[in-house]
């Protein structure tokens, strides 16, 4: 059986086996429609890639404790909770800047 034949649910369930073999597949089947997810939503090349490598890195990392019913949507929600959060992060991280500037400014 190829891993193109395999459903998502056999795939979660080999994932929860550590099957490296099923993450692969995962990761060839969903790559680039996530990687096109986390562009919409941030823009640029590099924090989309790194998004999805997050998400990746997560399911990998959580495989023994994780409970998918749907990894698709699993995986775009992830993606978007992700994205959100890096957006929230920059935009504190800008503020903080800002502030800085405020207290001290160049003279």
């Amino acid at each position: 059986m190829n891993d193109q034949s395999l459903t998502d649910e056999q795939l979660v369930a080999m994932l929860g086996e550590s099957k490296m073999k099923a993450f692969d597949a995962i990761y060839a089947r969903y790559w680039k429609m996530l990687y096109a997810v986390a562009y919409s939503q941030l823009g640029t090349k590099e924090e989309a890639e790194d998004i999805v490598q997050t998400v990746f890195e997560k399911i990998w990392n959580n495989r023994l404790e994780q409970k998918i019913n749907c990894l698709k949507a699993y995986l775009i929600v992830s993606v978007r909770h992700f994205s959100i959060n890096y957006i929230k992060s920059q935009i504190t991280y800008r503020k903080f800047q800002e502030y800085l500037i405020f207290l001290y400014p160049k003279e």
